[in-house]
């Protein structure tokens, strides 16, 4: 723990109050509060310790089980897995048509109505044109001086095609407008017409976003200013925008920026879940739950509903009952616990898994890597052929030490493009085969992998390695492999998998507690 944050306690009178054994109980106390949560001792805790109501072992058995120790744990556990910016949500594309989610949220009516296609501007052109318009629908943000402002965007000279042709029935080559289509040209009006107002038209309306309810968007505004809108606007999008998205820059959605770290958080929040709710360990690799923020389910209820087809099984079984998908809420940050379905194997098949590993071989090597704590290596003297080609890389010199292991291991994630996409995919072909084997068991599925990893009798070691790396911010020594892996390792599995005993009985050690040296 930082000297320094303990220097500040005392200097602020409390090491007048306290003998010299209560300062090293508080020294201790607070040392396994900094290390599960990353934060000092609450008040109330340190209270109730000091006045001797609660026992470390207390403190520790709840911080061990706190939000804080979740949000804090699922931190070390996305710089292991090797999380180092979170991904573009943006980017991801429907399995459907491969259409972008940006394309299906963030329509744009800019349309050019050039003449040289006025031949096109048809009866279905202009019919498909106004049921996009009918939503959801696309707003973009304009930062007035007093507040943002949310606005139909529209190009200018679209602008008076769309007039010319509602009013006066002259299309954008200047001859009439096609037969049947001038009634659909008046219901585009609107959008163009009146889309759009200046910052200090008084007719605007005040609203607060359903992506952005807090004003965070702009640091120049006060937290809590009202977005300013037209009125066409509310009457498109409802209330608090809710039919609608934003198309504010990349670099000033919030609501994306949340969802972005959420998303790539998931893998480690399931892990840290799994701990300190005194789950069995194996669920990190078995379990079919998941667990998700109200953000991330508010993505996937209004924005996200098509991208259910590119998840294992389609949608979740809890995509049309839970809360977070039926009434939505963008503001809510919480966890939740997700139930997916029989297809899901823990972390391995969450999206952020998916998107963090660069094809089949990299999802196995990672998953033996970081759950395993193995690393896949070539004998001492081994060289490379340079005259052997063999395609088939179990066979290829050099290459055989590893490959002969890790394509069977890539074989459980056969429904996954076979080299990394910026996207999450899952194929459900019937005529993929996607039986793997590791460790002398074959299964189907990345579902079977992750029973396979966790009956490995290195799963244990390679957790409670983890667990020491996270409590002591360093891997184990040789020595404390040789001196007490061994015991933690049979504390875990005489839990039934629980680490976070493993972790509270690391913080409450002597040794841990007063080191020597200090």
């Amino acid at each position: 723990m930082k000297k320094s944050y303990l220097a500040m306690l005392f200097a602020g009178g409390l090491a007048g109050t306290l003998q010299a054994a209560d300062m090293l109980a508080l020294r201790q106390a607070e040392k396994v509060s900094m290390t599960l949560t990353g934060r000092p001792l609450p008040d109330a805790m340190r209270k109730d310790y000091l006045a001797g109501k609660i026992k470390i072992d207390d403190i520790a058995d709840s911080l061990s089980k706190d939000p804080q120790f979740i949000e804090y744990f699922a931190q070390y556990w996305a710089r292991t897995m090797g999380f180092q910016v979170p991904f573009q949500a943006y980017d991801l594309r429907i399995a459907k048509g491969n259409e972008s989610l940006d394309g299906v949220n963030f329509r744009r009516y800019s349309e050019l109505f050039s003449a040289k296609d006025a031949a096109n501007y048809d009866v279905k052109r202009l019919t498909d044109l106004n049921k996009n318009m009918a939503g959801p629908m696309q707003v973009v943000v304009k930062f007035c001086d007093d507040a943002p402002m949310a606005f139909f965007s529209s190009n200018p000279e679209a602008t008076k095609f769309v007039l010319n042709a509602a009013n006066n029935g002259i299309g954008p080559d200047g001859n009439p407008v096609l037969e049947g289509t001038r009634e659909l040209w008046r219901q585009l009006l609107p959008v163009y017409e009146r889309g759009e107002m200046e910052c200090d038209n008084v007719a605007l309306k005040t609203v607060t976003p359903w992506w952005d309810p807090d004003t965070e968007v702009n640091s120049r505004y006060a937290k809590g200013t009202p977005y300013k809108a037209p009125p066409l606007v509310l009457e498109r999008c409802g209330a608090n925008l809710d039919l609608c998205n934003s198309t504010a820059a990349r670099d000033k959605d919030v609501f994306m920026d949340i969802l972005n770290v959420d998303m790539m958080m998931e893998p480690s929040y399931i892990i840290a879940h799994t701990v300190a709710e005194d789950r069995p360990y194996s669920d990190i690799v078995m379990g079919t739950d998941t667990i998700m923020t109200g953000v991330y389910g508010t993505f996937m209820a209004r924005m996200g509903t098509k991208f259910w087809d590119n998840f294992p099984g389609g949608a979740y079984d809890d995509a049309k009952t839970h809360a977070i998908f039926v009434s939505p809420n963008a503001a809510d940050h919480k966890h939740y616990r997700i139930k997916r379905n029989a297809n899901h194997a823990g972390v391995l098949t969450t999206p952020a898994y998916q998107l963090l590993t660069n094809g089949r071989r990299a999802k196995a090597n990672r998953a033996y890597e970081t759950l395993l704590c193995k690393k896949f290596s070539v004998p001492d003297g081994a060289q490379a052929d340079p005259t052997d080609a063999n395609p088939d890389l179990t066979k290829r010199a050099y290459c055989t030490f590893c490959h002969k292991s890790l394509e069977p291991m890539a074989a459980f994630f056969n429904r996954w493009p076979t080299t990394g996409v910026r996207n999450y995919l899952y194929d459900t072909d019937p005529t993929i085969n996607d039986t793997g084997r590791f460790n002398g068991q074959e299964g189907k599925g990345a579902n079977a992998f992750g029973k396979i990893i966790a009956e490995n009798e290195t799963f244990g070691e390679c957790a409670v390695k983890r667990a020491f790396e996270f409590v002591n911010g360093r891997p184990m020594s040789i020595l404390e492999r040789d001196n007490k892996l061994a015991a933690y390792v049979t504390q875990f599995k005489s839990s039934s998998m629980n680490l976070r005993q493993v972790i509270r009985a690391m913080v409450l050690t002597p040794e841990f507690l007063t080191p020597k040296g200090e």
